[in-house]
């Protein structure tokens, strides 16, 4: 409501500015931001606060390595990083195509997880995230999932893909901070 402040008295000025701090506050629901993504035609999701960012792939250079998961190397933002299929660290068999994307993570030493399809972004309730029931020694890094556009989608843990890379026999990754 506007007034022009000839209409206004200071009495009327201090009753409005009272009555501002009397209304109860708006609560808001705590929202999460999720990437939604695909591996190998499975729909999963990402916390947006466990990445650094996303990429498209790039021309990757193979390298000999123990660890398993390791596609090779990749130059981004005038740096090497290590790539790793996300897929194969979730317990898939390598598919045709390593992946077009990649989830940039790790704050000490950064890496690339590949992936294969980016559906979006989503911003949802904290409310809405559900322990994931059929999370179990299958399910590698999934203990949660979330509903996006009716499709239930495992909630990848990217704090627990870091740790098995820094597990894996021939790689040595320090921790994060």
């Amino acid at each position: 409501m506007r007034f022009r402040s000839s209409e206004l008295d200071a009495s009327d000025l201090r009753r409005m500015f009272d009555e501002s701090f009397a209304e109860l506050p708006r609560v808001m629901p705590e929202v999460e931001d999720f990437l939604a993504i695909r591996l190998c035609s499975d729909a999963y999701s990402i916390r947006v606060r466990e990445i650094a960012g996303i990429a498209k792939m790039r021309r990757l250079t193979p390298v000999p390595s123990q660890a398993s998961g390791l596609l090779g190397l990749i130059g981004i933002g005038g740096k090497i990083l290590p790539v790793f299929g996300l897929w194969a660290l979730l317990g898939y068999l390598a598919p045709v195509e390593p992946g077009r994307w990649l989830v940039l993570a790790g704050a000490e030493e950064r890496i690339a997880l590949a992936f294969h399809e980016l559906d979006g972004h989503v911003r949802l309730a904290k409310s809405g995230v559900r322990v994931d029931q059929d999370a179990g020694p299958s399910r590698n890094h999934v203990s949660e999932a979330v509903r996006m556009e009716g499709e239930v989608r495992p909630v990848i843990s990217i704090s627990s893909v870091l740790t098995a890379i820094r597990e894996l026999p021939g790689r040595r990754l320090e921790k994060d901070g």
